[in-house]
């Protein structure tokens, strides 16, 4: 590594082949991570399970439809918003 110490991009000034300072963060927003982040875990959490719920009532709903064409409909519409739901919820943007 000691070869690349005198690289420098004099256009921009940016040494890359140098490690970056690390900073410390202050105690304020360290404690303030560790308050926030259990409680999001635990609101996601709550959304998840409340998803699931729905999720387990529409199915229960459809088996008062009749028709089975009308019955395969709701199904696949159920599963492609309870999936849209959940892909969104945790990150993924794939539809």
């Amino acid at each position: 590594m000691e070869k690349f110490r005198k690289f420098d991009d004099a256009s921009c000034g940016v040494n890359p082949f140098i490690p970056r300072r690390e900073t410390k963060r202050p105690f304020w927003m360290v404690a303030f991570k560790i308050l926030l982040v259990p409680m999001f875990v635990l609101c996601k959490f709550l959304v998840i399970l409340g998803i699931f719920l729905v999720y387990s009532l529409l199915h229960l709903l459809k088996h008062v439809l009749v028709i089975g064409a009308v019955k395969r409909l709701f199904e696949r519409a159920i599963d492609f918003f309870i999936g849209s739901m959940m892909m969104g919820l945790l990150g993924s943007n794939a539809t």
